[in-house]
């Protein structure tokens, strides 16, 4: 959805495929929204993004999406700001996440590894793919972030998944206290 609205904003054309479906001609992305940067999409695009939108609107005043996989469900209302921030910001931070690593010059940039694994972790949590119970771990591991724990965030599947945690070497009593509070 975030990549058809903005298509329209930036005056791609577009053909309807059927079905909520469209073609659009991308030149410019290449159909992902990861390959905009996150200041071209908050200085242009965002402001007119709403942050909701139900699926009925969507489809009337758009006609359908270009993934082919999915679909927009006419009865549901979408997180259409947040889910289009998202891979927008996610593949800033991977590039980044990948950089420190590749330049890495101590345990001292672990901490940014870390703000970096907090931050997509909210995000994903915005546009309602997460769960209660990652949510809680996530925070746990933010409360004991002093002790050796740099960061978490949810991979996986939708709706669930397995939360990945970065801490140093030796942080197992860290790690056991996290899983302690979280079976409390």
């Amino acid at each position: 959805m975030g990549h058809r609205l903005i298509a329209e904003l930036a005056g791609l054309s577009s053909t309807p495929a059927g079905a909520g479906r469209v073609i659009i001609d991308d030149q410019q992305w290449n159909g992902y929204l990861a390959n905009i940067s996150p200041s071209e999409f908050e200085e242009e695009y965002a402001p007119h993004i709403p942050e909701s939108m139900s699926g009925k609107v969507f489809l009337n005043n758009y006609g359908g999406i270009t993934d082919t996989v999915t679909s927009v469900d006419s009865s549901l209302d979408y997180p259409v700001l947040a889910a289009t921030r998202h891979p927008i910001c996610e593949h800033a931070r991977v590039n980044e996440f990948a950089a420190i690593l590749k330049n890495w010059r101590g345990n001292q940039e672990a901490r940014k590894l870390g703000e970096l694994m907090f931050e997509s972790h909210e995000s994903y949590s915005r546009c309602g793919l997460g769960s209660d119970g990652t949510d809680v771990l996530v925070a746990l591991v933010r409360e004991a972030a002093a002790a050796d724990l740099y960061g978490a965030k949810i991979t996986g599947g939708g709706s669930g998944g397995t939360v990945a945690v970065l801490g140093a070497r030796g942080a197992g009593e860290a790690v056991r206290n996290v899983a302690a509070c979280y079976r409390e």
